[in-house]
């Protein structure tokens, strides 16, 4: 995810207009408690990033689910939702290397 979401996992990437910061783009909008500092933390934002999508329904064999907790990461739009689709397909041809 961090890939796509900041260019090779870079953890002082910013996107959405100065809104979405690090690695795995925390937007702060949406995320207003978590500061910017561990917003740019690498191993703070994987670990607050796996959590959220764990919570949100990632680690079920529900596809939709799967997909719903990715695109819940991006927002709740249309344009989420394909995000998040087009994330379980990549992820599909990574497992077979883990």
């Amino acid at each position: 995810m961090c890939i796509q979401e900041s260019f090779n996992c870079s953890d002082e990437a910013v996107g959405d207009h100065g809104n979405a910061i690090g690695a795995f783009q925390i937007h702060r909008g949406f995320h207003r408690h978590i500061p910017v500092v561990d917003a740019k933390n690498f191993d703070y934002a994987l670990n607050w990033t796996a959590n959220r999508l764990l919570a949100k329904g990632y680690k079920s064999n529900n596809e939709w689910l799967r997909r719903k907790a990715i695109s819940r990461h991006n927002g709740s739009n249309t344009k989420a939702y394909w995000y998040g689709m087009n994330r379980i397909e990549a992820s599909r041809h990574l497992t077979k290397y883990f």
